[in-house]
């Protein structure tokens, strides 16, 4: 439970939960911020992770860890959902490249060919931060 500036507790859980339920309702909006939302976030924890009184004691970096793996891992699937989603696009006589100076359709199928690559680079850091997590459970201090 983290205390907002007024002093109210907050649960990250029930924020998202209000927010960006997870049986929806969707729309185009609620995605791309939810995209904005996960970037903030590690933008705070890259700057939090920097401060002593943000890391007390081992077991909050052994936390931390643990939630990047669930994040990392759930982001193999959506590298692929979006590598699908971009493919498709290839075929909607409405898309276009801003660039103008190539097909919108073969620029889809160039970044569903670029989400494809990245899916096994995004399983291997999930993996890679699963041993660490393993680790970080080891860890803790006597205070």
């Amino acid at each position: 439970m983290n205390r907002a500036h007024d002093g109210r507790d907050v649960d990250a859980r029930e924020v998202v939960a209000a927010h960006w339920p997870y049986d929806g309702p969707y729309s185009g909006e609620q995605t791309a911020e939810a995209g904005v939302l996960v970037e903030r976030l590690v933008r705070y924890l890259n700057n939090a992770t920097t401060k002593p009184t943000a890391l007390p004691y081992a077991a909050v970096a052994g936390s931390v860890i643990g939630s990047l793996h669930a994040a990392v891992a759930g982001m193999e699937q959506l590298t692929r959902q979006l590598a699908r989603f971009a493919a498709a696009q290839a075929h909607d006589p409405s898309v276009y490249d801003d660039r103008g100076d190539r097909p919108g359709a073969a620029t889809a199928l160039e970044l569903a060919a670029a989400l494809t690559d990245a899916a096994p680079a995004v399983a291997e850091l999930a993996d890679r931060l699963a041993q660490a997590g393993r680790l970080s459970y080891h860890l803790g201090n006597d205070r």
